[in-house]
């Protein structure tokens, strides 16, 4: 009953230097402003939360969150996960629309 079990193999090598580049990669993480997006999808409201950079706001972070059944709860947990996320705790860290700086001719 037993006598395969003992046939696994264990083989251990040592990482590469890109299997933790995001780390390095991450720094940019400790300046942006965090914004929740809501969105009624399917009948159930989903929570997005993007960060923005400060430097560049074309660079931004989009992670899923969860999907709740009222906008209110998704409104409440939002504003969690964006008090939990941020590395700004008060808030100073604002970007504007006007900074894409987008010409629609």
């Amino acid at each position: 009953m037993f006598t395969g079990l003992y046939n696994i193999v264990y083989t251990e090598y040592p990482g590469e230097e890109n299997e933790l580049r995001f780390l390095y990669e991450a720094e940019w993480l400790h300046n942006t402003e965090v914004r929740p997006q809501i969105v009624c999808k399917k009948g159930r409201w989903q929570v997005t939360m993007v960060l923005v950079w400060a430097k560049n706001p074309l660079r931004f972070l989009c992670r899923l969150i969860d999907q709740y059944p009222t906008e209110s709860k998704a409104i409440v947990h939002a504003e969690l996960f964006k008090r939990t996320m941020q590395k700004d705790k008060r808030g100073t860290i604002k970007i504007s629309e006007n900074d894409f700086d987008i010409c629609f001719n």
